[in-house]
Parts: structure tokens; sequence; C-alpha cells
């Protein structure tokens, strides 16, 4: 396992007095070098990692870790029935209309307070929450998307042949690219 794994499980809070990074010892403890080179470690030792020679972990790396748990540990929601408050979720923006990752933070006569990746807060309705959707369904989104532009530009009504239909597409910008 990664020493950053280990850690986010393990470690409360970062060690005091052992700066911005740290390295794990043979005995799981954790070390850091100070400006003047000496060496300073911890009491407690932890799992010792796969690669503790080489493996250094930063504060932030630390914390974007622990955090990732958090998501991991929260709440589920699968898009049915109402969001329960403290779960993970992806809200459209009233403001933008782009989907965002957020966490539910309050309910309130039928509409829900989340809290935004920026830290910004929204209030929405449940017609603009969903499930957090896997990179593959995000792709099959966009593609659906850019596919109900192609078909409003085929299905114009002066676009009365084929022809002239692939020609509305041509001239919006639609081009094939060869594959190998």
């Amino acid at each position: 396992m990664k020493l950053v794994d280990i850690l986010a499980r393990e470690l409360k809070e970062w060690p005091e007095g052992l700066g911005d990074a740290v390295g794990q010892t043979s005995d799981g403890a954790l070390h850091s070098e100070n400006d003047v080179g000496h060496i300073l470690r911890t009491d407690m030792a932890y799992t010792q990692c796969d690669n503790w020679i080489m493996g250094v972990v930063t504060r932030a790396q630390w914390q974007a870790a622990v955090d990732a748990l958090k998501v991991d540990d929260a709440p589920a929601w699968n898009g049915e029935g109402y969001p329960p408050t403290g779960i993970f979720c992806e809200y459209q923006s009233t403001e933008s209309g782009v989907w965002g990752r957020c966490e539910i933070i309050a309910t309130r006569n039928n509409a829900w307070i989340v809290l935004g990746d920026d830290y910004d807060t929204d209030f929405v309705t449940l017609e603009a929450l969903r499930p957090i959707i896997t990179p593959e369904q995000a792709e099959a989104e966009e593609r659906d998307g850019e596919l109900r532009k192609m078909y409003d530009i085929a299905c114009q009504p002066h676009a009365e042949t084929l022809m002239a239909s692939l020609r509305l597409l041509y001239d919006a910008g639609l081009r094939f690219e060869a594959k190998p």
C-alpha cells in the first residue's frame, strides 16, 4: 500500500514540526529533514508502506487523500426519492446550467442547499440533482447532446433532402476524420 493511503487512514492530523513532506523509516515512524539537514521523526509508528525507502508524501497529498476518504464514506443516493443531507452528488448550476460535484448540506421546503467544489453554495430543486456519473456516462451525455444538435440542424424545415441535411451539418462544422 502507498504511504499516502496509509497516512490518510491512520494519521488524524499532520505532525507538528515535520514540515510539508514526510517519508517513512524502516520501523514505520515518519521523518523529514529540517533546514539544516537534521532528521526529525515521530514517536508513533504507522503501517509500513510498500516502498518506504522512496515514499514521500506532501501535506497537500495527504489532505487530498483524507478528503477522498470522506467522499467514499458518505451515504450514497441512487437518484430515487429525496437525497439525504451529507451525500455527495452532482447539481446543475442555476447560473451556468453546468453540472458539477456538490455536497448536500441542508434541505428546506423541497429544495436543497448544496456546497459545490468551488465552495459556493446554491439553492436547487430536485430536478437539478443527480447521482455522480462515471466518466463514461459523462462522455455518452456529451455525445448525445452533440447528436441532438446535429438532429436539430438536419431536420430543419428547409432541408428537404438528405443531401440538403448533410450540407447543413457540414456548414455547422461537422467533419469526419479517417480512422487508421
